[in-house]
């Protein structure tokens, strides 16, 4: 049951991400989706998995932070 409620925090989190006008809102949510996903892998037993899925996720988020600076949106 607990795989629905992070698969729902995955959907909302990405369609969240597609409709949101402000970038760093956008990459928050994307944040929150990786996060979420890693929730998933964690209920289904895959821990290695869901480790490094929360690494990446976090760093994609801060690269893209980093070129939304770099670009001018701050």
């Amino acid at each position: 049951m607990i795989v629905w409620a992070f698969a729902a925090v995955t959907m909302m989190a990405v369609l969240m991400a597609t409709f949101v006008g402000d970038v760093r809102r956008a990459i928050l949510a994307l944040w929150v989706a990786g996060l979420a996903i890693g929730g998933v892998y964690l209920t289904i037993g895959a821990e290695l998995l869901a480790i490094v899925q929360w690494i990446v996720s976090t760093l994609v988020a801060i690269s893209f932070v980093f070129f939304a600076v770099m670009f001018g949106e701050y």
